[in-house]
């Protein structure tokens, strides 16, 4: 059953479901040029630099922030966890993480996910892909702080 109600809502079971709208096929479309670039690249390679970078990533944050990183290694692949500093005027509960995202985008141009606020802390989740730099992370530390 689609998670979208065709404009026959009105109808009964499955006529409402009938009619979901233009499907969007970009993904199917991208998916053999998707496959090129691993190919040319050398998945291997990739899964290797994604994983040093997100353990290098990992250092920075936790040097600058002054804060433990948990996660064991065996969990981590090319994306993580890492606690905010301690100091920043976010509340850990969903309305600050959520600022705290608004923050970091509008001031300092900066994506990235503050994914929970779990033990009095807000938890950002980041990730590492061939087109990040150690200079991104740094970047994000040195922006957080400046939020205090």
């Amino acid at each position: 059953m689609p998670n979208v109600l065709s404009w026959d809502i009105g109808q009964p079971f499955p006529s409402n479901f009938a009619w979901t709208g233009t499907r969007d096929p970009s993904s199917l479309l991208a998916a053999p040029t998707a496959f090129d670039f691993m190919d040319r690249f050398d998945e291997s390679a990739i899964r290797l630099h994604n994983q040093g970078l997100i353990r290098d990533a990992i250092g920075v944050l936790a040097d600058l922030w002054q804060v433990p990183v948990t996660t064991p290694e065996a969990m981590t692949a090319a994306m993580t966890l890492v606690p905010v500093p301690d100091g920043l005027p976010y509340a850990a509960i969903d309305e600050g993480r959520v600022h705290l995202e608004a923050d970091l985008q509008n001031l300092h141009n900066i994506v990235v996910n503050p994914a929970f606020a779990f033990e009095g802390r807000i938890w950002v989740r980041i990730a590492a892909q061939m087109y990040n730099c150690i200079e991104d992370y740094q970047k994000l530390g040195k922006a957080v702080l400046a939020l205090r």
